[in-house]
């Protein structure tokens, strides 16, 4: 049985900031609400840097341009009815490739 993610409304206000184009910001919603939650174990990882707990990470190449990658980490926690996940945290990196 899938999880229900919940996204918490500052994190949903952090992902916004990033000014992410709309296919992105759909890839996320749709990585957190469908694809982890359908498969917490694949998907979520034990880091101890850049904070202590559970993580979850997704990597994207730029549809616009194929030099630049988005990175994206979001910390989240399991609520103990293993029913629901709340998404605490999250940071984004952009890398260029040459």
């Amino acid at each position: 049985m899938p999880y229900v993610t919940r996204i918490l409304p500052a994190i949903t206000s952090e992902i916004q900031s990033w000014g992410l184009p709309e296919a992105h910001w759909m890839d996320v919603v749709v990585f957190l609400h469908q694809t982890v939650a359908s498969n917490p174990p694949q998907y979520l990882r034990r880091m101890l840097q850049p904070c202590d707990g559970v993580v979850a990470t997704l990597e994207q190449v730029d549809p616009t341009n194929s030099a630049r990658r988005h990175g994206f980490l979001f910390h989240v926690l399991s609520h103990a009815d293993e029913e629901h996940l709340a998404v605490v945290g999250a940071a984004h990196l952009q890398t260029f490739t040459t």
